[in-house]
């Protein structure tokens, strides 16, 4: 009679064994529990979120960070594998499949990324970025950097510089003094455009002006073009409220 108590305490035993890795497994992983549908409610460490069902028109700014090698290979919430060195991301809410462009307010760089998982479920962090687009963005370092999150319609298209801004001057330059708020500067004419393209969804009058600086070209993205300096403070004080940071006012 001992004996077969003694056996059948150790089956249970093992059983809770099995069932406590299990557990273990699955609060440790990065995604949250599977759903019949990719975008429905879910709930993580007791927590529900609710992603929501249309993306036009959706800026946020906040934290980012970035995930890698400790995920590299494994599924993402969509069911895709993650790629390190691919260029997406995980976010809470957005629908999965949506294509956002994260802008680093603090130096100008910009991504592209298309989110396939869910997360960053970290308070004060609003996206997870692969790290790829963190490297990128030039936050990968420190692990974490400021940014806007801009999410862009499946209709998106580069945009094509008017003549106005190929020839370096704010549309209706006539040689008087204007201000405009400059909110970045890049060596790469694509990255101008996907910052310009995020800003013309929120701001009017975004323009792209090259600087011809030594055997390089830099193209500086500015908004408006105003003839009171006192409305030139306005915006950036909007830009800056809006997350931009390491922005400012020029006059030409």
């Amino acid at each position: 009679m001992t004996a077969t108590r003694d056996k059948y305490t150790a089956r249970f035993a093992g059983r809770l064994w099995v069932l406590a890795v299990c557990c273990f497994l699955t609060a440790c992983s990065h995604e949250p529990p599977r759903r019949t549908s990719q975008n429905d409610p879910y709930q993580v460490f007791g927590k529900t979120y609710t992603p929501i069902t249309d993306s036009a028109g959706f800026v946020e700014a906040g934290i980012a960070s970035w995930y890698g090698k400790d995920f590299h290979g494994k599924k993402t919430s969509s069911g895709e594998v993650y790629d390190m060195h691919g260029m997406t991301a995980a976010h809470k809410l957005l629908p999965l499949g949506t294509r956002v462009m994260v802008v680093n307010p603090a130096n100008g760089r910009s991504v592209i990324v298309r989110v396939n998982d869910r997360g960053p479920f970290v308070d004060g962090r609003v996206i997870d970025l692969s790290f790829a687009a963190a490297t990128q963005l030039g936050i990968a370092g420190g692990g974490t950097g400021r940014v806007v999150v801009v999410a862009l319609d499946a209709a998106y298209q580069e945009p094509r510089p008017a003549a106005a801004e190929t020839a370096g001057e704010p549309a209706g330059a006539d040689g008087r003094t204007v201000f405009s708020v400059q909110v970045g500067a890049f060596s790469d004419r694509e990255n101008a455009e996907d910052l310009k393209a995020a800003l013309t969804r929120t701001y009017p009058d975004v323009f792209i002006t090259p600087l011809q600086d030594g055997s390089r070209t830099l193209y500086r993205v500015r908004v408006g073009s105003y003839e009171r300096r006192e409305d030139g403070e306005r915006a950036l004080g909007r830009l800056t409220r809006d997350g931009y940071d390491n922005i400012k006012l020029v006059a030409e």
